[in-house]
């Protein structure tokens, strides 16, 4: 299947702006983001190896998910929608039951409600910056509406979706970091999130290996930022809420 190779950098792009926009103006003006919250780890060891295994616990029931071994999905709209929830609970019960058992607060997984109306205030500029950097590398002008009339047109199942996803990042991501410090941690998460792209980008997509590089260069550079904000804003929340309105906006006609 052939791609376009502005499709991806559309994408990246459309994160890169809206991460670097925050990280430069909330440190300019720190009245704009609420003071980070710092987070000590007793037992890194610990909390990075109940980590891993609740992330193998994780992997384990999605796959359970995706080959119809959890609940089954019933064909009523409203149950269907109720039974998915039950199933995301128990996908994610794993986290949860790490943060019970080591008695941990979700700022430890970098989800906070310290300063929420601000942080949702930059959710929804980002998003609408973002998914406006989307349509313009793209040259959907015509399109540029729906920078704004996607903002209550969003799936509320998705949206609980990309929160977890981000919650789930912010888990290993801060156990991570007690371990072998922030640096590594971001370094090894962004060559990471790059490099397993290759086999997808030049099978799937049929790309050229001086594109598939470049995307994933592109890819680990943008990965090292996000992360990067992540830690030193102390939030995936405003993140999660970016990645909702660009997957929607990505996902249309």
């Amino acid at each position: 299947m052939q791609i376009d190779l502005l499709h991806f950098v559309a994408i990246y792009v459309a994160y890169a702006v809206p991460i670097c926009l925050l990280l430069w103006v909330s440190r300019r003006v720190p009245a704009t983001w609420p003071a980070p919250p710092r987070i000590v780890l007793d037992r890194p060891w610990l909390d990075f190896s109940a980590a891993i295994g609740a992330a193998v616990l994780i992997l384990l029931l999605n796959t359970a998910y995706n080959t119809d071994r959890l609940l089954p999905l019933p064909k009523n709209l409203l149950l269907n929608h109720l039974v998915f929830l039950a199933d995301l609970a128990i996908i994610w019960s794993p986290l949860a039951l790490v943060l019970i058992l080591r008695r941990q607060g979700l700022e430890t997984c970098l989800l906070s409600l310290r300063g929420l109306p601000r942080k949702l205030v930059w959710a929804v500029g980002m998003s609408i910056l973002g998914m406006a950097v989307f349509l313009v590398v793209e040259r959907r002008f015509s399109a540029l509406g729906l920078a704004v009339t996607l903002l209550w047109r969003f799936d509320p199942i998705q949206a609980i979706q990309s929160i977890l996803q981000f919650l789930g990042m912010g888990f290993l991501l801060v156990r991570l970091a007690g371990v072998a410090g922030r640096t590594t941690a971001a370094l090894l998460c962004g060559a990471l999130y790059g490099l397993v792209k290759y086999p997808y980008l030049r099978g799937a997509y049929g790309m050229s290996l001086f594109s598939t590089a470049g995307i994933i260069a592109f890819s680990i550079v943008v990965a090292l930022a996000l992360v990067y904000v992540v830690f030193d804003r102390g939030d995936v929340l405003v993140l999660a809420i970016l990645h909702l309105y660009l997957w929607t906006l990505i996902q249309q006609p």
